[in-house]
């Protein structure tokens, strides 16, 4: 079993994942959509002082909130930068697998 984080594009939300949650979970794995700040159903959050690095943060915390450890990152465009940035040593080391 793996533990799947996923991060969606700019301008969307951890909705658009859901089908691939279904299917991950399905077949046995965990699976965690992070909704990034400012965006999707976290729109009302929306702020000139949301950043790449606040948006790191997300992905983050949404990891720590799950308990989740050893990670498999899925990220769908924009959120390529966010994968990027978690490589760093601040962040804990994940797995990439490029998203569509």
């Amino acid at each position: 079993m793996a533990n799947f984080v996923l991060v969606h594009g700019a301008w969307h939300g951890g909705w658009c994942w859901r089908h691939v949650v279904q299917a991950l979970t399905a077949a046995g794995h965990r699976a965690h959509a992070v909704t990034l700040t400012g965006v999707g159903e976290r729109v009302h959050l929306m702020s000139p002082a949301i950043t790449l690095e606040t948006h790191i943060c997300d992905v983050i915390h949404a990891m720590d909130a799950e308990e989740l450890q050893d990670v498999v990152l899925a990220v769908h465009s924009y959120a390529g930068m966010i994968g990027a940035g978690l490589q760093f040593p601040a962040a804990r080391p994940v797995g990439l697998w490029p998203g569509g």
